[in-house]
């Protein structure tokens, strides 16, 4: 017994003096050695986003092949639209990796099986977004995204994304496409947005959500401010964003205390983004994000103790930006400007 105690007051004491910067290099280091092992589309995440808060051109290379699987299958896409037996095939590959067996996953399934192909518009929504934001995609008439630009403009996106019922069960998502309708000149749904959002989720009515519901509300709301940052390009507007920040204030308690240490990290994040990084949240969501750490696997394993770096990724690469934020953001990249893009494609 003595020496459980011993063994336990050293574990918490470690926990404790766990140095920022120390854990911050764990976790870089792990997913760095395993980064080619990742699925494709957690490469990009992980790599995207270190891009953006260290600016080093090494991160560039899984967004060449980000790059190239969205532009097959945007043109495939755009290819096969009218053909009734490709949409219904592709709708179902959709649905089924929507649909993990979790609470999430089955209501997002069982909301866009009543919404037609609402599911792929929003797959070529945000592979337009992100081919334009590489700078590889014209939104001219006769440029590639152009093309989805003119097919997305026949559907009506805003009528789904401001659906309550929607944005009860998929507001982060939900966010981000009106954001990505308004980089690709689709419309401004912002303010319409935000005003479905506080009607949806009012804050009188918190005490009536179940920690899992209000996870969903304040993950939804940390992505107003990531959105509007193109997602780690640029600092955002504090004064804009002060009724999130305030927000997050009044309900940090139920925060720290209830809520899976990525979305803290997001809310940690949200004031890095706003530039209060002196904010003593900032401090408490790094104590949660250190406390979780597992020296052993050298990351920030899931509440269930899951190290699988693919499912963990998401969860690491936010921890890392909340402990390591950088003095200055780095916007990209824009691929035809890395002399390595012209190396490999124009040669």
């Amino acid at each position: 017994m003595l020496l459980f105690c011993l063994l336990f007051i050293s574990t918490i004491s470690e926990a404790g003096n766990r140095n920022p910067q120390d854990v911050a290099r764990r976790i870089r280091q792990t997913f760095e050695s395993d980064l080619y092992r990742l699925e494709p589309g957690m490469q990009r995440h992980f790599a995207q986003r270190m891009y953006r808060i260290t600016g080093d051109e090494r991160y560039a290379y899984p967004l060449f092949l980000d790059y190239l699987i969205l532009e097959k299958n945007l043109q495939a896409t755009l290819d096969s639209l009218h053909n009734r037996v490709w949409v219904d095939r592709q709708m179902s590959r959709i649905l089924d990796r929507m649909d993990d067996g979790g609470r999430k996953g089955r209501l997002r399934r069982q909301m866009f099986e009543h919404n037609g192909d609402m599911a792929l518009y929003l797959e070529m929504l945000r592979a337009a977004y992100a081919l334009e934001d590489y700078g590889v995609c014209s939104t001219g008439s006769l440029g590639l995204c152009g093309q989805a630009v003119v097919e997305l403009g026949k559907v009506d996106l805003p009528l789904f994304l401001l659906d309550t019922a929607v944005i009860r069960v998929y507001s982060a998502q939900a966010v981000n496409g009106v954001y990505y309708m308004y980089q690709l000149r689709l419309g401004d749904f912002r303010t319409e947005y935000a005003s479905a959002f506080r009607q949806t989720f009012p804050d009188d009515r918190d005490a009536e959500l179940s920690d899992l519901e209000f996870g969903d509300k304040i993950y939804g709301l940390t992505h107003f401010v990531t959105a509007a940052s193109n997602y780690y390009q640029k600092p955002v507007d504090s004064a804009e964003f002060n009724w999130i920040l305030g927000y997050f204030e009044l309900r940090q308690a139920r925060i720290l205390h209830n809520l899976k240490a990525d979305i803290v990290a997001e809310v940690g994040l949200c004031f890095l983004l706003a530039g209060q990084d002196r904010h003593l949240l900032v401090d408490q969501c790094r104590k949660i994000v250190l406390d979780e750490f597992d020296p052993g696997s050298g990351i920030v394993p899931s509440p269930a103790g899951n190290t699988d770096l693919d499912l963990g990724e998401h969860r690491n690469i936010l921890a890392y930006m909340l402990l390591e934020w950088p003095r200055e953001l780095h916007p990209g990249p824009r691929l035809p400007d890395l002399g390595s893009f012209q190396t490999i494609f124009y040669r």
